[in-house]
């Protein structure tokens, strides 16, 4: 699943015991290039889904095929040509997002189709042939599916898709985030430079309120107790943005009211929230912890975010585990302590798509492997 629940909120019900090692689970016959970021306005990002059994990649080798390998042994379990049921381009999974695990199914989307694969069986359930456009993403959980783009609900038994009266014409999409009485979908207009969030009644699909901003939206929003907290970003606009300052905004759910806001020049992305916790990666500060009842600010790692995981503009939306905070980027892969800012652990690796974080571990597709960050405490 993308980030680990509907709601975007970054929570993995996990819990990563230091120290760490990194262990690593299958290789590649050739480097990847990582590519220009600045062409992923409109490409999705390739990344990981995890089961007990095994890990599900997108885009990994030079044929960007989507590729199952053991979770706890170095070994490739299947590609998915292996399994497909007629030939496959290996420009279809160019731009191939993280695939999402509903229950015990497997589902990708790549360029031309989607696909329902059965993985202890490793046959396709269904196919589905419907394109992905326009860095559209999947998400779901054990009896859900969205497309954030079009923001249409997926039937996972049958595959048949049901849109809203919300189209991608109504700009680029951000991301969809999905609360059991609200969905907020993020929305960059006005050519990208600025954003806007929607607010979607889930029992009709109605829309409920719209709020403007006036710098771009590139991920979800988070919905937490109530609230959607959003996550402005000018930092990708373009050779020469419109507008650089980052600022998180908290949402009433019923109504769009703005309850609480937190100017962040230089915060990037999107963030993490747990109970009483707000996680945005900061440009200089490397992460601040706002809480989420007023955005006051808990505390600040004080180190850039570029020595940790690379580019700031580039970086994934934390990943929260228990008491850890999970930040990767192009560059690096770091552990930060949830309740103070100490970074626990950090290594320099070349992220080709975001971290997933499961089973007491951080799971992440670099440019050559895929690899796992254990306890090096695990029997």
């Amino acid at each position: 699943m993308y980030r680990g629940d509907l709601a975007q909120t970054g929570q993995a019900k996990t819990r990563l015991e230091a120290p760490y090692e990194v262990e690593r689970l299958w290789g590649y016959g050739e480097s990847l290039t990582i590519p220009d970021h600045r062409s992923l306005d409109y490409v999705s990002r390739p990344g990981i889904a995890v089961t007990d059994r095994a890990v599900y990649a997108t885009a990994v080798d030079t044929d960007y095929e989507p590729t199952a390998v053991h979770r706890t042994e170095p070994e490739q379990l299947w590609r998915l040509t292996d399994i497909a049921d007629d030939d496959l381009k290996s420009s279809a999974f160019a731009r191939t997002p993280a695939p999402v695990v509903a229950g015990s199914e497997v589902f990708i989307h790549s360029k031309y189709r989607r696909d329902r694969i059965n993985p202890a069986e490793e046959k396709l359930v269904w196919t589905d042939e419907t394109g992905l456009l326009y860095g559209d993403r999947l998400t779901g959980n054990h009896e859900k599916l969205y497309l954030s783009g079009s923001v249409a609900r997926i039937d996972p038994e049958t595959g048949n898709s049901i849109s809203t009266e919300r189209t991608r014409e109504n700009g680029s999409d951000g991301g969809l985030a999905v609360g059991d009485d609200v969905a907020a979908h993020a929305l960059r207009v006005d050519g990208s430079r600025s954003g806007l969030v929607v607010g979607f009644d889930t029992d009709d699909w109605s829309v409920e309120w719209e709020e403007q901003f006036t710098e771009p939206i590139y991920e979800a929003p988070a919905i937490h107790e109530g609230q959607v907290f959003v996550l402005t970003d000018g930092s990708r606009g373009g050779p020469d943005p419109s507008s650089e300052p980052g600022t998180v905004v908290a949402l009433d759910s019923d109504d769009g009211s703005e309850n609480w806001r937190a100017d962040l020049s230089g915060a990037r992305i999107g963030v993490g929230v747990d109970t009483e916790t707000l996680y945005a990666p900061h440009e200089d500060d490397g992460l601040i912890a706002l809480a989420t009842s007023s955005g006051s600010r808990q505390w600040s790692l004080d180190e850039p975010l570029r020595d940790l995981i690379g580019d700031p503009a580039w970086a994934y939306p934390p990943v929260v585990a228990d008491d850890a905070v999970v930040l990767g980027g192009p560059e690096g892969l770091a552990i930060v302590d949830a309740t103070d800012g100490e970074i626990r652990w950090q290594e320099d690796l070349r992220l080709r798509g975001a971290p997933a974080v499961a089973f007491g571990d951080v799971y992440a597709l670099t440019d050559d492997r895929i690899v796992a960050v254990r306890s090096s405490n695990s029997v």
